[in-house]
């Protein structure tokens, strides 16, 4: 992996290390807040901020699908926490399109 230097990265570092912070802080009190939802960004902005990093195409690809995992959980607690805002049980269906869910993406 060949990494080079952009002064985009400086942000996107910063943003990391800060959504690191809010996912700790979200999984100590996950029990009143969403902490897989804040884990799963925490997760997708290291691998956002290495693909721009990334100097060759195989590195950027690498991190390009190593964020898959956050993008799906992500949209996947947005619509948990949605049915847990509408009050709906957890086998409900909410009647989500397909795309919504991130299971198109994988």
């Amino acid at each position: 992996m060949h990494f080079q230097y952009t002064p985009y990265i400086l942000p996107r570092v910063a943003s990391s290390g800060i959504a690191g912070l809010i996912a700790l802080y979200g999984w100590e009190r996950r029990s009143t807040t969403s902490g897989g939802l804040v884990l799963a960004c925490a997760e997708w902005s290291p691998g956002y901020t290495l693909e721009i990093a990334g100097a060759d195409l195989t590195t950027k690809i690498f991190w390009r699908k190593s964020q898959y995992i956050g993008e799906s959980t992500d949209r996947i607690e947005h619509a948990s926490r949605t049915m847990d805002k509408l009050g709906k049980p957890a086998g409900s269906s909410l009647n989500i399109p397909l795309e919504s869910t991130g299971s198109a993406s994988l």
